[in-house]
């Protein structure tokens, strides 16, 4: 890695590890692979009892089914922070127990705020509850104009969003709590608009992890407070924590982990925050390099 290098043997001493990663743009390949060398990189993890912990924007239902069902595994922090779930052992039926141990969802009325002004728009509209992520099926079936032409960006968003009939109001009329939303816009123009209308809205945060996307969870809500809560139920000192990520929805992260790693593919303002970056991308396993090598 380039930069100031981590240094787990004396992180190690007498202290217990936790690893956190970005999944899209950072522990995934482009074509939304888990590969050979990661898998490699989550067994010797195991081997040293040290937790691999996802740490996506994605909700539960997204992360991959290899990635949960590996034993470094036993935690996820989901939907850009506003939950984190407790895995189990697979079931008889081949099932994976996974249990919510802690939620922070938008406050009352936001999501419909938001989309009252977006709905004039050419946008999409998603929201996350309970481990999944709802879209109207009439937006899931245009992803391909909201990915900006790159067939990869369509398939990871069909993966991980569950198209559902009506409207957003039909849809947000059905939900308990509203984790978190999420629009994707084509028009550049429209973005601009959408930006300085949630600019206005109290209590939110807002950050991206594509060019054309906004994701809002409230303003007290980030990668990195669960990052501090896991750490916190776990017993485990942040400062003994490592981050990998790679866009601005990562800088939460960031500024939680003792350790924070900025892949080589990050953003320009991700880097800049970094302690270190990765001699290798996404595509050419950086996060298994560079932890392989602390050990």
């Amino acid at each position: 890695m380039r930069g100031r290098l981590f240094l787990y043997g004396e992180a190690a001493k007498g202290a217990k590890v936790i690893v956190f990663s970005d999944m899209d743009g950072t522990l995934l390949s482009s074509d939304n692979r888990i590969t050979p060398a990661t898998v490699e990189m989550l067994d010797v993890l195991h081997e040293n009892g040290i937790e691999f912990v996802p740490c996506t924007g994605r909700p539960l239902m997204g992360v991959p089914r290899e990635l949960l069902a590996h034993p470094a595994v036993n935690y996820v922090v989901c939907s850009g922070g506003t939950s984190v779930a407790e895995l189990s052992d697979v079931t008889p039926a081949g099932c994976m127990r996974m249990t919510s141990i802690m939620c922070e969802p938008l406050r009352n009325g936001v999501a419909e705020r938001i989309w009252s002004f977006a709905r004039d728009l050419d946008v999409t509209f998603e929201v996350f509850v309970d481990g999944d992520c709802l879209m109207p099926s009439s937006m899931y079936d245009r992803l391909n104009e909201f990915s900006q032409g790159d067939s990869r960006v369509a398939d990871a968003l069909r993966a991980v969003h569950t198209p559902v009939d009506g409207t957003p109001e039909q849809i947000m009329a059905r939900l308990a709590d509203v984790e978190r939303v999420i629009l994707y816009w084509r028009n550049a123009g429209e973005g601009e608009t959408l930006g300085r209308f949630l600019k206005t809205m109290p209590g939110i945060a807002v950050v991206s992890s594509y060019p054309n996307n906004f994701e809002i969870t409230r303003n007290d809500v980030s990668k990195g407070t669960a990052i501090r809560w896991l750490c916190g139920h776990l017993g485990i000192s942040v400062t003994d924590s490592y981050g990998f990520g790679d866009s601005s929805n990562d800088l939460g992260m960031f500024e939680a982990v003792g350790h924070a790693c900025a892949m080589k593919n990050a953003t320009t303002e991700v880097k800049a925050v970094a302690d270190a970056v990765t001699e290798f991308d996404n595509d050419h396993d950086g996060v298994a390099h560079a932890v392989l090598s602390l050990m």
